[in-house]
């Protein structure tokens, strides 16, 4: 099968659709499908994801329009594209556009991953701007996809919400895990680069440093709970978005808790891996998940999680892997509170109860099921029991 992706970024820095994809990929092509990635990028966008051997990347960086990012060469590129079917990523913006129009004039099948787009509180973000490319192409656009993607229950429900009745394929997101990157980062590296305290316990924050993860939320529950400071730092990893990091450090000094919070950056995968190694518990108290590759990872890793009720992942609790609270900074100081009093032994009981859980999401299984949706569209098989459709009533 030949299978073209469609992404607006394949900057690491971007998260989640980018390394979603990356994994997709990957693992599509090591079942043998003949893979094309297609994306925008720009210079100042981060660097370009490493793309699975197998997987041939076209990065289009002749992007105008701004935020709408638009293309010729992503336009020429996939037109002359010998594919059988066109899988896009996300929404918002010219490649989603570029897929639908091209797809449509080939004759081809369109499935669409939202990325978690059409969730409310992303809607509600530049609305009016949301509001322009609705009418312009995307609700026309979103009408004849063959089938759209769903990462959890949460996200199908957005999707159907919005009032999508296109079938719909809920199907996990892939995530690579520690055994793709090698050794990582020794422990001692990681106290010599950041100042750590090789007698102090860590609570780590990897994500894009935005509002919407809901790091605000998590230093001010930090620096209520002054009495862990001695034998706790809190780590926040990743990319600043917006120079929001600015806005958190000017909140810790008021506070005088800066001392015992370190930003790392955006870490490659070596260093990331190491520090969700080093980590005694994981902390992602989203406004808004269609899925959390970096919760994954922290449950591949090990690690007890406490994230929010607005993230797909309420089997944490049920599982006794770590801990779903509502986003309020007093819930989540409650909850950091209660896990932190716990001694290693029991963390690490509740990581290994995790662990199991996260090896659930390997690329090449989750890309068995992808194949089997494609399939479907291409006519070579009946409809896959991961696909669901609208009741039709007469």
């Amino acid at each position: 099968m030949h299978i073209a992706h469609v992404i607006q970024y394949i900057g690491k820095d971007f998260g989640g659709p980018v390394a979603g994809m990356a994994a997709m990929t990957a693992g599509l092509a090591a079942r043998g499908h003949q893979v094309h990635v297609y994306a925008t990028h720009r210079g100042h966008e981060g660097d370009v994801i490493s793309l699975a051997p197998g997987v041939q990347g076209h990065v289009c960086r002749d992007v105008t329009l701004g935020i709408f990012r638009r293309s010729a060469t992503l336009w020429k590129e996939l037109n002359i594209a010998d594919c059988s079917i066109i899988h896009s990523h996300g929404l918002w913006g010219d490649p989603n556009r570029c897929a639908a129009s091209i797809a449509k004039r080939k004759g081809i099948p369109h499935v669409l991953s939202t990325c978690g787009m059409l969730e409310p509180h992303c809607l509600r973000r530049s609305h009016w701007k949301k509001l322009v490319v609705q009418l312009l192409f995307q609700n026309r656009a979103l009408s004849e996809v063959g089938c759209l993607m769903a990462n959890s229950e949460m996200e199908y429900r957005d999707i159907r919400a919005y009032g999508l009745t296109n079938p719909v394929a809920l199907i996990p997101n892939p995530v690579f895990g520690p055994e793709t990157v090698g050794n990582p980062i020794t422990p001692e590296t990681l106290q010599e680069r950041f100042l750590l305290d090789r007698d102090k316990r860590i609570l780590l924050f990897l994500g894009r440093i935005h509002p919407v993860k809901g790091v605000h939320r998590l230093i001010e529950a930090w620096c209520r709970l002054d009495e862990f400071h001695n034998s706790w730092n809190l780590i926040i990893a990743g990319p600043d978005e917006g120079g929001f990091q600015s806005v958190l450090e000017e909140a810790l000094i008021k506070a005088g808790c800066s001392a015992s919070v370190r930003f790392t950056g955006s870490l490659d995968d070596r260093w990331k891996w190491g520090m969700l190694q080093y980590a005694n518990l994981f902390v992602m108290p989203s406004d808004a998940e269609n899925f959390g590759i970096a919760i994954v990872e922290a449950l591949q890793a090990g690690l007890p999680v406490i994230t929010t009720t607005r993230t797909p992942w309420r089997v944490l609790h049920d599982r006794q892997a770590g801990w779903v609270v509502e986003p309020e900074t007093e819930c989540l100081a409650r909850v950091l509170q209660e896990a932190m009093a716990i001694d290693e032994q029991s963390l690490k009981i509740m990581g290994a109860r995790g662990k199991s859980l996260g090896g659930n999401y390997a690329p090449e299984p989750i890309a068995t099921q992808l194949a089997t949706v494609y399939d479907w569209l291409l006519e070579r098989r009946d409809q896959p029991s991961c696909v669901r459709t609208m009741p039709t009533f007469i």
